[in-house]
């Protein structure tokens, strides 16, 4: 039975894999899940500090446009008090956008964040020490997002404590933090939940389950796709 079930299980996967739209549907998962965590932490709420409002939402267009731009008014914005600039700031030194990158000062941006009550910032954090290498203290951080109920946190300590080098959690380990997040409606935690129980991750008795949730999740693919085309004929 669980040998059966975990070969349907990859069928499906595979299937689902296969469908022409599933890169667009993969794309869209993420950036709701942005969305989404930026709704979980109220960081929507620093978009309205007043009185920078008018410039966060104004740099926005010169990320791409003009890079050093950008960064010189997220840096402005972040000496003003700005905990949203204190953010980008990070981002523009982690990734070398405008400016030379920097572990150190994107390490600085994201902590003052932090010590200013977000919690986007965390994950932030998480994932620039992820990204060198500093998994105990990647760890660490996320695990006090847990401890304080930020369901973000509950995907991306499994999600880092399964894929760093020599990982040594298991599925079993991980599933109370994965399943907590797919119930809360983390997008991205209900897609790799689903994946990893029609698996046989979490044992073959609840492969059924998963089975069910991947077919969810091929329906939801399906009308997400109808939907945006749909939305692009009437714009077209």
């Amino acid at each position: 039975m669980g040998i059966i079930s975990r070969k349907i299980g990859k069928w499906l996967h595979s299937k689902m894999l296969r469908h022409p739209y599933y890169s667009e549907i993969d794309a869209a998962h993420w950036k709701n899940t942005n969305g989404w965590e930026s709704w979980a932490a109220n960081d929507v709420d620093y978009w309205w500090e007043k009185p920078e409002t008018e410039r966060l939402i104004a740099v926005v267009s010169l990320w791409d446009s003009n890079p050093v731009a950008a960064f010189e008014i997220y840096k402005d914005l972040a000496d003003e008090g700005s905990v949203h600039a204190m953010i980008w700031l990070g981002h523009c030194y982690d990734r070398g956008h405008g400016t030379d990158a920097s572990f150190d000062k994107a390490y600085e941006g994201y902590d003052r964040a932090m010590d200013a009550g977000s919690w986007i910032a965390t994950l932030a954090m998480a994932d620039l020490l992820f990204k060198h290498e500093r998994f105990e203290e990647c760890e660490a951080q996320l695990q006090e997002g847990v401890d304080h109920d930020f369901i973000p946190a509950f995907y991306w300590l499994a999600e880092y404590s399964m894929t760093r080098p020599n990982a040594p959690a298991t599925y079993k380990v991980v599933e109370p933090l994965l399943k907590r997040a797919a119930e809360e409606g983390h997008p991205q935690a209900r897609s790799v939940y689903a994946a990893a129980t029609a698996f046989g991750r979490f044992g073959w008795r609840h492969i059924p389950k998963g089975l069910k949730l991947m077919r969810e999740d091929i329906r939801e693919a399906r009308q997400w796709r109808e939907q945006n085309y749909e939305s692009n004929s009437v714009t077209t």
